[in-house]
């Protein structure tokens, strides 16, 4: 499946202000089994970033794992943009600093890869936590299942935003094929919305979804804002 020396996964974090998240964020990629996967760190000129380098810095003496410090802030999209620029596996997933991936989450996607070849992107479900990391409640697919163009209905779901995604899949942390990124890259002109304008974009141009029904990740939710 790899070409050459890629690795499998290329896991991308874009990072903004929350060094004291960041460690679990990273705690949890390496809490994966196996080795094939890359992790990279972009601090996207926050107040917080010599805290944020300092909390990444023990990590970098790993040979997968790489550290950014952009001294021009680009935005969130413009952040996930130059991750992806950064990116040499055969897929990238972008997880939110202060976000988690459970422990099987890599063998399973991989697991889907297998299973469900031909697809572009891999849709999953989620955890909700608080501030402190304790779980709210989870969101995931009975079933897995295809959209795009072949399955009009469910496209049009995803443009009325009404059950999908967030029903069954979280729209900000998937996994994609590498080069779906560049060529659709996330938009700046959609506020905090690029994430899912992209994925809407895609299926606009044909690329091909499939959702895994299971939990991979956390998502933290604060609810105190």
């Amino acid at each position: 499946m790899n070409s050459g020396n890629r690795p499998l996964f290329s896991i991308l974090i874009p990072s903004y202000n929350r060094p004291e998240y960041i460690t679990e964020c990273i705690d949890s990629v390496l809490a994966n089994e196996g080795k094939d996967y890359e992790l990279i760190i972009s601090d996207d000129a926050s107040l917080d970033a010599d805290a944020i380098e300092e909390a990444v810095r023990p990590y970098l003496a790993r040979s997968n794992i790489q550290f950014h410090r952009l001294r021009t802030n680009l935005g969130e999209p413009g952040n996930r943009n130059f991750l992806v620029s950064q990116a040499t596996g055969e897929y990238n997933i972008i997880l939110g600093d202060d976000d988690k991936l459970v422990p099987h989450a890599l063998r399973t996607i991989r697991r889907y890869i297998d299973n469900y070849p031909g697809q572009d992107l891999y849709g999953f479900g989620y955890t909700v936590i608080d501030e402190k990391g304790k779980p709210c409640y989870s969101r995931y697919a009975p079933k897995g299942f295809a959209i795009n163009l072949e399955h009009p209905e469910l496209v049009r779901r995803m443009f009325e935003a009404t059950w999908l995604p967030f029903l069954v899949y979280h729209p900000a942390t998937f996994c994609c094929k590498r080069g779906v990124e560049k060529e659709i890259p996330y938009r700046q002109d959609v506020s905090t919305a690029d994430d899912f304008m992209f994925l809407l974009d895609c299926l606009n141009k044909g690329i091909r979804m499939y959702v895994v029904p299971e939990c991979l990740m956390m998502y933290r939710w604060f609810q105190s804002h």
